[in-house]
């Protein structure tokens, strides 16, 4: 992991209110091609139907040669491994299987998961790298073939020994073939030339930057990307095998985060695709050109993910993409000059956060609509969104700011309210009512009734809807998790218990933990109910003195939680984004023999979205409200909430998830650690979870500032050196004027 960088937001929220614009395409048009005002031609993606007997998992690369995509496959059979190539016919739309002699000779012993990669010179020669399991080890092999009959192994020697210190056998990450027979190794911080003859090694360069793992190669030139923090692109690199220093850098700016992949054509025209869009760089014009931008497109779906592009030409781009189950595509953009350069309608939506699923179905919204142009403008960049020193947003602006955009006419067509108080909005009829596509869906039981009715009011209206929710899950050892489901029930087994139940805790990390519980219950209106909050006082304080309150938590800088249940608490609280996430906490509940249930029968909604009253697309918002609550969208699981609608709910716990899991080790009390498996949960806890997701009716509620005055009249309450009433009037007092607002 790299060590992330403090992040300065700098995004101007009224800028991402405005109205947007959206298409682009490198071909140029002119009045000829212009229909009305409109003008017209931009690329579309289109899927290629793949070779007969070939699915998207067979696709082991792509590669362009004679101005022609070229796939090469790999198959396991008996252990051993397949391979066989195909060139497309762009104009006849057809597949031509390729002859590879030496495919018989060269037999690898081999599993399915593997690196592999074919590399063809001009002058006949096929180099094949391969990276596979033997022996409990990962190594690598290095094949140089000529003809049918002559397969030699130039495997260099660095691969060969393990290394001194780590005793793990080095491999590249990835290799290209220079136009002299060079083959050229990159290991993520340096890069090897070695000669294609007998793999010996000619000369080393080494980095201090963070580079991706994959580079390309044209002539006798090879580029590496260079990229930042959360691997976002920040320039190209292009070397040649004569000096250590780069031939020539183009740097980039990357706006959104995400993998890169390139290819570098015959005249060294750069090719680029990333989250972004796709995107050239000539030699001759020295600089960036975007071809196509990422609205409407796979690149853009967070559900998919690219496994390699080809350009064996000018304006021929073809790209592959997988999905989860072996699902995916290959495709191919191609220019459309009836298509119109920009879309005949524009629907924007503003969010302070990222979501994946916003973007998914705003990327999925686009192709199934060519018509409409989605625009999605979030404040905080997914960098800044988890990055661990990102400065806070300056909530006060932005409610500034969006105030003054929404009471104009500048303001987005949907809004994503987290993080907001939606509440305001619809006091001041900022919303419109959306009952009429929300409440027909939860009756006919397409949506979770018991999350959607929390948002129904007493007339029936409807003004916001969240598109995925967030679960507070306790865990118990030793204690019946059943029995501890809210923080009246907690307090009392606390005060029974001569163990601590949830382990040390400071005052604030307290209240963070239970004031999202009863906030509902102290807040009542512009007033403080103070038998409410007298109450939740005394239960945090039996619950502060089972737990042991501290000033800090020292060197560990975190309480007690999850990982703590097997060696140290008996009861521990988790936050569950979704069935992929739960997979840890099922996994400790399984490894201590313990149970588990949902917290307060509550519920954080997430994805909240509403629409703007001075929107002009009020009814296309409609539309893409409900495409964002169907089935097509929430089935997929982005670590960001669990699904609201029904179907999907149950399509993922019923999932396959066989094939994940993750391994470490886990403390279990006296010094010493266990082998730990993060693995699939068993059938129970699956069933168990949708119960939770549909039995939750209550909303979890936080404010800052309510939240901040407990924090700062609590401690010496819970040190008993201060009255319940003394900590209630101080609590009262800072909360007077904010109320009255």
């Amino acid at each position: 992991m790299k060590k992330r960088k403090s992040i300065t937001i700098l995004l101007l929220i009224a800028a991402l209110l405005a109205t947007f614009t959206g298409g682009c395409g490198d071909k140029k048009t002119d009045s000829d091609n212009v229909q009305g005002n409109q003008e017209m031609g931009r690329y579309v993606e289109k899927s290629i139907s793949l070779p007969e007997g070939v699915a998207v998992t067979d696709i082991m690369q792509l590669a362009d040669k004679d101005g022609k995509l070229l796939l090469y496959t790999k198959f396991v059979k008996e252990a051993t491994v397949q391979f066989g190539s195909y060139s497309y016919d762009d104009e006849a739309k057809s597949w031509k299987e390729n002859t590879l002699d030496w495919v018989e000779g060269l037999s690898l012993s081999a599993t399915e998961y593997g690196n592999y990669r074919i590399l063809e010179s001009a002058d006949g020669r096929t180099y094949v790298y391969c990276a596979y399991a033997e022996d409990e080890s990962v190594k690598g092999h290095l094949y140089l073939i000529t003809d049918s009959q002559n397969i030699q192994e130039i495997t260099p020697e660095r691969w060969k020994e393990p290394h001194p210190e780590y005793n793990f056998y080095e491999y590249p990450s990835d290799i290209a073939l220079l136009s002299d027979n060079t083959v050229v190794a990159w290991y993520g911080m340096d890069m090897e030339f070695i000669s294609g003859e007998d793999g010996t090694v000619i000369k080393q360069i080494s980095f201090d930057q963070y580079y991706d793992s994959k580079i390309y190669s044209a002539g006798d030139k090879v580029a590496i990307l260079q990229t930042g923090d959360f691997g976002n692109l920040e320039e190209i690199e292009l070397y040649n095998s004569k000096q250590d220093t780069p031939e020539v850098a183009y740097p980039f700016v990357q706006q959104k985060g995400s993998s890169n992949y390139a290819d570098i054509r015959a005249d060294g025209t750069i090719v680029l695709l990333n989250a972004d869009g796709l995107f050239t760089m000539s030699p001759q014009e020295g600089e960036w050109q975007q071809v196509i931008g990422e609205t409407g497109t796979s690149m853009s779906m967070p559900a998919m993910w690219c496994r390699g592009i080809a350009s064996p030409a000018a304006d021929k781009y073809y790209a592959l993409f997988n999905e989860e189950e072996g699902q995916g595509a290959l495709v191919e953009y191609v220019f459309d000059p009836d298509m119109p350069l920009r879309a005949e309608k524009e629907l924007t939506i503003f969010s302070i956060y990222q979501s994946a699923t916003l973007r998914q179905a705003a990327a999925m919204f686009n192709k199934y609509n060519p018509d409409v142009m989605v625009k999605v403008e979030s404040l905080v960049s997914t960098e800044a969104q988890y990055a661990e020193y990102a400065e806070p947003v300056d909530m006060e602006d932005v409610y500034k700011k969006l105030n003054a955009s929404l009471m104009s006419d500048e303001g987005a067509d949907i809004l994503v309210l987290d993080g907001l108080d939606y509440a305001s909005f619809i006091d001041k009829g900022l919303l419109v009512d959306i009952s009429d596509i929300i409440t027909p869906m939860a009756e006919s039981g397409e949506l979770l009734s018991n999350i959607m009715e929390t948002f129904i009011n007493d007339d029936g209206s409807m003004y916001t809807v969240p598109g995925r929710f967030y679960l507070t899950l306790i865990m118990g050892k030793g204690v019946d998790a059943a029995s501890v489901t809210d923080i009246a029930s907690l307090a009392k087994t606390a005060a029974a218990s001569e163990e601590s139940l949830l382990g040390q805790r400071t005052a604030e990390g307290l209240v963070q933990q239970f004031l999202p519980f009863f906030m509902d219950e102290i807040i009542d209106g512009k007033e403080l109910n103070k038998e409410a909050l007298r109450k939740n006082l005394e239960y945090l304080k039996i619950i502060g003195d089972n737990c042991g309150i501290v000033g800090d938590y020292g060197e560990r800088m975190r309480g007690n939680g999850l990982w703590e249940l097997p060696a140290y608490v008996q009861v521990a609280m988790e936050q569950n984004e979704g069935f992929y996430q739960a997979m840890l906490p099922m996994s400790i509940v399984k490894l201590v023999n313990g149970s588990f249930a949902g917290f307060d029968n509550s519920f954080k909604p997430v994805l909240q979205v509403g629409i703007n009253t001075k929107s002009d697309e009020v009814d296309l918002a409609k539309e893409f409200i409900t495409f964002l609550l169907s089935e097509e969208i929430q089935n997929a699981d982005f670590y960001d909430g669990f699904p609201v609608n029904s179907a999907s709910l149950e399509n993922q716990k019923n999932k396959d998830r066989s094939e994940y899991a993750a391994y470490t080790t886990v403390e279990i009390g006296e010094g010493m650690t266990e082998g730990f498996e993060i693995g699939p949960f068993e059938d129970k806890q699956a069933d168990q979870l949708i119960d939770i997701c549909k039995s939750v009716d209550k909303t979890v509620m936080t404010d800052a500032k309510v939240e901040q005055e407990i924090i700062a009249a609590i401690p010496e309450y819970l040190a008993g050196t201060q009255s319940v009433e003394d900590t209630i009037t101080r609590i009262e007092d800072g909360l007077k004027m904010y109320l009255a607002e």
